[in-house]
Formats: C-alpha cells, sequence, structure tokens
C-alpha cells in the first residue's frame, strides 16, 4: 500500500502555489494524496503569516493534528512550511514539540538529484517520526 499525504493551505496564491508543487513532488515519489488527515502518514500545513489570526489558525490545526499523531501512534510525520514556519521557527517547535519538519517557503519542491541536499519531500519520505529537521531561505 502507498503511503499517503494531506496538505492544508493557509494564506495566499503563492501558498497554493508552493502546495501544489509539494504534492507533485510527493506524488512522483509515488505517494498517493487523501482528503482525510486522519488516514495520512504525512501532513504538510503551508502557512501565512501575513495575518495574526492566520497564524492562530496554525496553532490550532497543530492541536488537531497531535490527536492524530497520538493516535497514530507517532508514526505521523508532520511538516509546518511556508513563510509563519519561517518567521516562528523555534517557537513552533515550543508550542508543537510534535512537528517534525519545519520549512520556509519555496524550500525542496523538486525531485532530488545525486549531490543535491536532500529535498523537503525527500525528508519526508523517509523521516524517523523522532527526528526533527529545519530548513529556511
Amino acid at each position: 500500500m502507498s503511503r499517503t499525504f494531506y496538505i492544508e493551505t493557509f494564506g495566499c496564491q503563492m501558498n497554493e502555489l508552493d502546495s501544489e508543487k509539494i504534492a507533485g513532488s510527493l506524488l512522483h515519489e509515488g505517494m498517493e494524496p487523501v482528503s482525510d488527515p486522519a488516514k495520512a502518514d504525512i501532513i504538510i500545513l503551508n502557512t501565512c503569516s501575513i495575518r495574526e489570526k492566520a497564524v492562530q489558525k496554525v496553532y490550532a490545526r497543530l492541536g488537531e493534528v497531535k490527536r492524530h499523531k497520538t493516535r497514530r501512534g507517532g508514526d505521523l510525520v508532520v511538516g509546518v512550511v511556508g513563510c509563519m514556519a519561517q518567521l516562528e521557527g523555534e517557537k513552533i517547535l515550543e508550542r508543537a514539540p510534535f512537528v517534525n519538519i519545519i520549512a520556509g517557503p519555496q524550500k525542496g519542491h523538486g525531485p532530488w538529484r545525486p549531490g543535491a541536499p536532500p529535498s523537503i519531500c525527500a525528508w519526508m519520505m523517509t523521516l524517523s517520526h523522532s527526528r526533527r529537521v529545519m530548513f529556511f531561505a
């Protein structure tokens, strides 16, 4: 059975494009999208920091994601990407220590090439639930 992913996008059109690129890379790796985060092996929140309300929505959603991760026994990989992830960085880990990946906007959307550093998508495919990775522009 294929591994699955769920992407939720907050904010601007640029985030929508980034989410499409991330989804394309994960599809290229053989993963399947799901519409229910409870059925996902990887949950990605693509975030915006323009408005305080958007930031609070992401933190609220992380509370829901934590419940999914607890139910799954910790094998769920959680990524927070986008401009909020870049600006909040360590604050996200303080408030949501179960997050595995934090990445700024437009990082790691393409397939990995030999000799290149691993992309976010490559890390998501192989990441153990106990490891963390941070990427920034």
